[in-house]
């Protein structure tokens, strides 16, 4: 009895030591987590910035390549163009393996057909990249080749793995990516951040996580965050601790990590910034979900990787109901206001006559305050249109290529997707949303345009009432669009063509060196 009095204090210090730690270290992970978030809002906000740098870094690199017109320097350039825009860069690795072809140099063709597989999958094209791979003798690779020919192919068995509808179809898509990882550590210098990167992989396949934490531990103290595999090796940080409820401050740590790499590198592929999106709408922060959901889609969208898209729609038809209860509620607010305000001005109108003019200037206020809240109803619809018909045409491409690749019909297919005729409906449809749109959201969008032109140079709707090239232009600039580049992604019109437009476009203006900030200023003199 005595003894255990004498240590009870002692015992009483130690927990209180214990739960003080324990506060503290919690403490200190919400601060960086908070810390990190703020850190990406800020790259975020910068993300133009980072995406004209390395546009500026390809075209000075298209520039010479095309000026050489050799193989070896358009692999590289495709090569740059991944991850940034996957469909330029697609383009450029087969112009790659056919002057590889011309040149004689079957090595290079080799590469180039490796690295054109690898761009594949992201476009959501598995079963092209597979069979490109498969027709190749791993014999006949050198080194190098077969570093990128196991690295790209255990990839590819991974993602069928994580989409496999069956148990047992997932778990052959894992021994198979084990089998393909351990040949790629075979040419990995060991220990390096490639081969802790590979073993971890396989580990966590393997079910070890505890190990792979280990070996990403380790390699992400030696990994810098401008190093190109900081995001992955983030992302499969966050990975590790995606089901551990108890650890859900380090999964969203480690994706806010990714993302951020993601974005300060102009890298489309903003998995990780979806996935961060979508654990922050969960736990109800709707705001900034809102914006990284919205952002991962605007990057997928410039960058052509479509296997994510459709993991975006729902959230955002989701968020825009929380933005029509909020807008009701705050309504009803409004009205009440209104009702005491017209109460307090009708018991005043027996003594004031002015009161009259209060009572109308208020009026003028509750209507105007109606039509902003109508008005970005129209807004949300208007972006849930524009999201369906993007996920209708992806799930109208999918069958078209699902009914083309089940007939055998390979050729049929290449034929297809090389003549543009797919991409031109798709814009089509895509163009026909648009223009509705906008005349739906700015009824008298013509007329405010032809305000700004001089009077013999105004402009007209195009046939059944669609908007013209330069009106769309004007369209997009009235909606804060103004980036050539990115006009010329919305528009699939070159940036020559672009420019001739908006020159077009000012030749016709009343006040040419002011006519796009007046046009972008429409909405605030309204």
């Amino acid at each position: 009895m005595h003894t255990f009095m004498y240590k009870f204090p002692r015992i009483l210090i130690l927990i209180t030591l214990v739960l003080l730690s324990a506060i503290v270290a919690s403490a200190s992970r919400t601060q960086k987590l908070r810390h990190a978030l703020v850190s990406l809002d800020n790259s975020l906000e910068n993300y133009d910035l980072f995406r004209l740098e390395r546009q500026h870094r390809i075209d000075s690199m298209a520039s010479a390549a095309y000026r050489s017109g050799k193989s070896s320097a358009m692999l590289e350039l495709g090569k740059a163009y991944a991850g940034f825009n996957n469909d330029s860069a697609a383009n450029v690795l087969r112009q790659a393996i056919r002057l590889a072809h011309i040149e004689g140099d079957s090595a290079l063709k080799r590469t180039a057909t490796i690295e054109y597989a690898s761009i594949l999958p992201k476009s959501g094209i598995f079963t092209d990249a597979i069979n490109l791979l498969d027709q190749m003798h791993s014999d006949s690779l050198t080194d190098s080749q077969k570093m990128k020919y196991y690295g790209v192919k255990s990839q590819i068995m991974i993602n069928a793995a994580t989409y496999a509808p069956f148990k047992p179809h997932e778990r052959y898509y894992d021994s198979l990516s084990v089998v393909l990882i351990d040949s790629l550590k075979y040419f990995l210098r060991p220990n390096s951040l490639a081969d802790r990167l590979a073993e971890a992989q396989k580990l966590m396949i393997k079910g070890d996580d505890t190990l792979a934490f280990g070996e990403l531990s380790e390699a992400l103290e030696n990994t810098e965050p401008s190093d190109p595999s900081y995001a992955v090796l983030t992302g499969m940080l966050a990975k590790y601790f995606r089901d551990k409820p108890d650890r859900a401050d380090e999964y969203i740590y480690y994706l806010t990590l990714s993302a951020k790499a993601d974005v300060s590198q102009a890298n489309g592929e903003a998995e990780s910034l979806l996935r961060l999106g979508n654990e922050l709408f969960s736990r109800g922060d709707v705001d900034h979900a809102f914006t990284y959901i919205s952002a991962s889609g605007k990057f997928m969208a410039e960058s052509g990787s479509r296997t994510l898209i459709t993991e975006i729609a729902p959230p955002i038809a989701v968020y825009s109901q929380i933005i029509r209860k909020r807008d009701n509620r705050r309504n009803i607010i409004i009205i009440c206001v209104i009702a005491l305000f017209i109460l307090g001005y009708a018991a005043a109108f027996w003594y004031v006559r002015r009161s009259r003019t209060k009572f109308k200037a208020l009026k003028e206020q509750y209507l105007k305050l109606t039509s902003s809240v109508n008005s970005r109803d129209q807004y949300i619809n208007e972006l849930l249109n524009l999201c369906a018909v993007y996920v209708e045409s992806m799930e109208d491409y999918n069958r078209f290529i699902s009914r083309k690749l089940k007939a055998n019909q390979v050729q049929d297919l290449l034929k297809t997707v090389e003549s543009g005729k797919v991409m031109q409906d798709q814009t089509e449809k895509f163009f026909t949303v648009f223009d509705h749109a906008v005349f739906k959201i700015y009824p008298d969008f013509l007329n405010d345009i032809n305000s700004l032109l001089i009077p013999d140079k105004r402009l007209s709707p195009g046939p059944s009432g669609r908007l013209l090239p330069e009106l769309r232009i004007a369209a997009f600039m009235r909606l804060g669009v103004t980036d050539s580049n990115r006009l010329s992604k919305f528009l699939g019109l070159s940036l020559n063509t672009i420019y001739t437009y908006r020159n077009r476009l000012k030749s016709r203006a009343l006040n040419r060196d002011t006519f796009e900030r007046d046009v972008i200023e429409m909405d605030k003199e309204n």
